[in-house]
């Protein structure tokens, strides 16, 4: 809303666990379990890519993703408890 009228643009990235060198490094130091799925940084890249010569406010670069938002938007207990039940795991 501030930017409205200045020509700027404003869009929100949400990644999912993305795979990357910084990754490479810390998996190797911690040795973390990762869970659920996994995007290469080109996904994202390109998810981002495509905002930009057609802007939107919100970009999903792993597409399930945008279904968690609306279920978080709609029962935000129910994807809380979801959650921690597949944390738990």
């Amino acid at each position: 809303m501030e930017l409205r009228g200045t020509g700027v643009q404003v869009s929100i990235v949400y990644p999912i666990f993305t795979e990357s060198e910084f990754h490479q490094v810390e998996l190797k130091k911690a040795e973390p379990k990762r869970r659920g799925p996994v995007q290469t940084s080109e996904q994202v890249a390109r998810a981002i890519v495509r905002c930009a010569r057609s802007p939107r406010l919100e970009v999903y670069p792993y597409p399930p993703a945008r279904i968690l938002a609306v279920l978080s938007a709609l029962a935000p207990r129910f994807v809380d408890w979801m959650m921690a039940r597949l944390l738990r795991r």
